[in-house]
């Protein structure tokens, strides 16, 4: 017996604000939050139009088009579902949905399992086995958006004027954004008035 999809039974309004993956027929995927409507806005040029991804307006009802609708634990998350693919700043969510930080991976054997070593605030460091792994979160790197001055993950000070990205330590070298995904997340450096 398959598990129902979990949209089902359940309308628009219900569901308006979840995080949803839409995956079409021919392969298009758009992620974004559920309108009251059953659709994803999308913004283009200025313009929000939503795609509709349900085929009815009141119950919810994915398209016959759309392959598959998959609930997001969040936007700002990548979903991760092998776990050689996990690794040190990522969330393990174990099969009980208990959330853990991954501070190492340890590749170490534990009979026919191996461990990940994670952290828990306020208790500390262990290992957990390989066999209570559900899936994992990855957070999705924050990249400057705006013109301004950044601060990347180890508070190293940017400058982005909208197309480059620059280190203050470095005024010579110009990064694309796109090349600067290992410094992410990125946040606005706030000033500080003296």
């Amino acid at each position: 017996m398959s598990e129902k999809p979990f949209w089902e039974g359940k309308t628009c309004e219900e569901m308006a604000g979840l995080p949803v993956k839409a995956v079409f027929k021919n392969g298009v995927t758009i992620t974004g939050q559920l309108s009251r409507f059953g659709g994803i806005p999308i913004s283009t040029e200025g313009m929000n139009s939503p795609i509709s991804i349900s085929s009815n307006t009141l119950n919810f009802r994915p398209h016959r088009e759309i392959s598959s609708v998959e609930l997001l634990d969040s936007l700002e998350y990548e979903r991760i579902d092998n776990i050689e693919d996990v690794r040190e700043g990522d969330i393990f969510v174990a099969k009980d949905l208990n959330r853990y930080s991954v501070c190492s991976v340890l590749r170490k054997e534990h009979g026919e399992d191996n461990i990940i070593q994670v952290h828990v605030v306020g208790v500390g460091q262990f290992a957990i086995l390989r066999s209570a792994f559900s899936y994992a979160l990855r957070p999705k790197p924050q990249l400057p958006d705006k013109p301004g001055l950044w601060l990347d993950k180890d508070d190293a000070v940017w400058c982005f004027d909208g197309d480059f990205l620059r280190p203050l330590n470095d005024i010579e070298d110009a990064w694309s954004v796109s090349r600067t995904t290992q410094f992410a997340p990125f946040r606005p450096a706030k000033v500080v008035e003296a």
